[in-house]
């Protein structure tokens, strides 16, 4: 589950994503299920009315479902992670518990995972890119959070692979205004900028490459750096999708630990897959049976 993105580039990608999840895991229930309230609404609007984490997980009880795997999409685990962990404890332990729930960990959820991420980030730059000029990535941060943490250690990751890449978000450290003044010391006269974001959605549109006096584009610009503005999300790169699809994994398996039975073994029928595809904001659901067992992607 991540925050942002109600347009249709993002549900695109989303679909995308969706579709490789049905390739590695075959007769797997998959469902969508939303944080943002904001994009709810909009896909309302459009005739697509999709479900909050925590009524998806409950109509998945209402429906004999035992075992679920939510897949996250978050980046780090910050608030809206700790919100969902906390979405599906209430359905784990709750006065009418819904059986085994396993939320699988963020896309930074491991120094392993972090060091991964940042090369496939760094290796998307495009080639025209010079030796003198810089790469700049857009998190979102987490004031007052330990989330905030994991940017820091991927702000250190990309300067330890490349002195001229460097990470700053918007709402903690490390900062814009830190990540100027060695650009300016390393005579930086062009810097691509790119999302440290699942989607590249309404952040990238605005605070990026908006047209408001203190988006980053602008302030660049400002500094004497021509800015280059790369508008691809994290899940638009094949490296980060296969690492979300091993947390997945990884997630499915936990739960065939806690009951080893497959899915034509403990189901009693056979449930008709559906699917509320959507953009980033999202969480997927995968059931496995009454024993059904359904990833929610998020």
């Amino acid at each position: 589950m991540a925050q942002g993105g109600g347009g249709a580039g993002a549900q695109a990608i989303l679909k995308r994503l969706e579709a490789r999840a049905r390739r590695r895991f075959p007769g797997m229930e998959i469902r969508w299920a939303y944080a943002s309230e904001r994009v709810r609404r909009q896909l309302a609007a459009q005739g697509q009315p999709v479900a909050a984490p925590a009524d998806a997980l409950a109509a998945l009880r209402r429906e004999g479902f035992t075992r679920v795997a939510v897949a996250s999409l978050h980046v780090v685990a910050g608030r809206e992670y700790d919100r969902l962990r906390e979405a599906a404890a209430a359905l784990r332990y709750g006065r009418r518990p819904l059986g085994e729930v396993v939320v699988s960990r963020p896309l930074l959820g491991s120094a392993d995972d972090l060091r991964r991420v940042v090369r496939a980030l760094l290796a998307a730059v495009p080639a025209a890119r010079r030796k003198n000029e810089a790469v700049i990535f857009m998190g979102h941060g987490h004031a007052d959070h330990p989330g905030a943490l994991a940017y820091l250690a991927a702000a250190a990751a990309c300067q330890r692979l490349d002195r001229l890449a460097f990470l700053a978000t918007l709402e903690s450290e490390p900062r814009l205004r830190a990540v100027l003044p060695l650009c300016r010391a390393a005579g930086v006269r062009k810097a691509y900028l790119l999302p440290f974001m699942a989607l590249a959605g309404y952040h990238v549109r605005t605070d990026m490459a908006g047209k408001r006096k203190n988006s980053w584009a602008r302030i660049l610009a400002g500094a004497g750096i021509a800015p280059v503005v790369v508008d691809r999300g994290m899940f638009e790169y094949p490296a980060v999708v296969t690492l979300w699809l091993q947390h997945v994994a990884a997630a499915l398996q936990g739960l065939r630990a806690a009951a080893p039975r497959t899915l034509a073994e403990a189901a009693g029928r056979r449930v008709r897959p559906q699917s509320h595809g959507g953009p980033v904001g999202a969480q997927s659901c995968c059931a496995h049976g009454r024993s059904k067992t359904a990833p929610l992607p998020g």
